[in-house]
């Protein structure tokens, strides 16, 4: 990819991205959540609110999987285009009760497969800014699909792809911590500092050279963010705040930061 393809795809894909943040903010209103918390229009909730969140979730999916999403140049540039919007459109599934969103079977896959595309591209860093309550209620919706026998295949492959890897993860932290802890152990022991080691952690969590000279955890920035002075942009070739209802009808922080651009940090 040449720096003139990079230019263009990320101006296309920052022109997506607005074109998401509008549809959303048109169609995924405080009256219309409030109405849904009420009881209020359940049966044209899909066609006002859930189908245009799907359509968003499958357009980012679909721009993931192609060629033109330079994620190494927005990593480099410090640009959150893709942050925000990602960002955005998982937090949104904590705005509407579990059970509707299971009600049409377009979104639980609509979500899933771009679970699946984020894992499978490596394109999962801005998962690191959602909060412990996020990430645990997004976890429990994805579960609650993994668990459904009636759900379709492709809905439940992403699924589970993306419980396998946050369990992957999980796994990699524990062994870095314990690796940590033993280090620890043997200085206090020996009086020296014995190197860190690297038995036992997956490929994915072993340090790499940001091209700047420091090192960098992939789990902190995954491969297709790393090294964009090499030219590769991504790990494999084509490849708002809102409210929040839970079934119980709770509901917090309806705007905040989130998926406009005015948000950045």
């Amino acid at each position: 990819m040449n720096d003139n393809h990079t230019v263009r795809g990320l101006r296309v894909f920052k022109q997506l991205c607005s074109f998401i943040q509008l549809i959303l903010q048109r169609c995924i209103t405080e009256s219309n959540l409030q109405a849904i918390h009420a009881g209020q229009f359940t049966d044209g909730a899909y066609n006002l609110m859930l189908k245009p969140l799907a359509l968003s979730f499958k357009c980012l999916e679909r721009a993931l999987n192609s060629d033109f999403v330079p994620l190494g140049a927005m990593w480099f540039y410090q640009d959150l285009t893709y942050d925000e919007t990602l960002l955005g459109l998982l937090r949104l599934v904590n705005v509407f009760p579990k059970s509707l969103l299971c009600t049409y079977t377009r979104v639980p896959l609509a979500i899933t497969t771009l679970l699946q595309a984020i894992v499978d591209d490596e394109a999962y860093r801005p998962l690191v800014s959602l909060s412990s309550v996020e990430m645990e209620t997004l976890l429990s919706f994805v579960l609650s699909i993994a668990q459904d026998d009636s759900v379709k295949t492709e809905t439940l492959a992403g699924a589970v792809a993306f419980l396998a890897f946050i369990a992957s993860f999980v796994k990699d932290v524990k062994d870095l911590s314990l690796g940590s802890q033993n280090s620890t152990t043997s200085r206090d022991l020996s009086g020296q500092t014995p190197p860190p080691s690297m038995v036992g952690l997956s490929p994915s969590m072993l340090p790499l050279d940001n091209g700047g000279g420091k090192s960098v955890s992939p789990a902190q920035m995954p491969i297709n963010y790393s090294a964009p002075g090499t030219g590769r942009v991504s790990g494999t070739p084509g490849r708002f705040n809102t409210s929040s209802f839970d079934d119980n009808g709770s509901t917090t922080n309806l705007y905040g930061q989130g998926i406009t651009a005015n948000n950045r940090a």
